[in-house]
């Protein structure tokens, strides 16, 4: 029989994170993220929020939750954001926070579950240079929702505002 188990983080108004991220991961349990501070890394696969759980298949454990706001910055190569993965558990993403990444195939937001995913953008993110995405979304066999309303800004070859992909891949 599996337990629940919730993992929180929360990061309050004034810390300010440099060369660092928040990082969580549970094995089937949820996540739920809370960050309103600033934050700052730098490096190839920097990531200013990465969370990742494997839920127990069968069972509603599993899910990412994640509420931010601030500012988020990342510099680096394949650099991401917000990066949230579940193996079977849904994925619920809702940002106000700015978001600027750069280095190549950078990613402001990104998400990758088997189940359910929905992303909600109100803050602006800019990206480049080149092959870097301001919102990706993949589920494998749940449905994708992405509600972007801030500005988008991308730059450089093959770069991309959202992508979503939804269904068997």
């Amino acid at each position: 029989e599996a337990k629940a188990h919730l993992l929180e983080f929360t990061a309050v108004n004034g810390i300010d994170i440099d060369t660092s991220s928040q990082a969580a991961g549970t094995v089937y349990g949820d996540i739920s993220i809370t960050s309103t501070g600033k934050i700052s890394t730098s490096g190839t696969f920097a990531a200013g929020i990465n969370v990742g759980t494997i839920r127990d298949n069968g069972t509603p454990l599993g899910a990412v939750t994640i509420n931010a706001s601030g500012i988020i910055t990342t510099t680096g190569d394949n650099s991401i954001g917000i990066n949230a993965f579940s193996v079977y558990g849904s994925i619920d993403i809702t940002s106000t926070a700015a978001i600027a990444v750069s280095g190549a195939s950078s990613i402001g937001i990104n998400a990758q579950t088997s189940g359910d995913v929905r992303i909600s953008s109100a803050g602006n993110i800019t990206t480049g240079p080149n092959a870097s995405v301001a919102i990706s979304a993949l589920s494998q066999s749940g449905d994708v929702t992405i509600t972007s309303t801030g500005d988008i800004e991308t730059e450089g070859s093959n770069a991309v505002g959202i992508y979503a992909t939804a269904g068997a891949t």
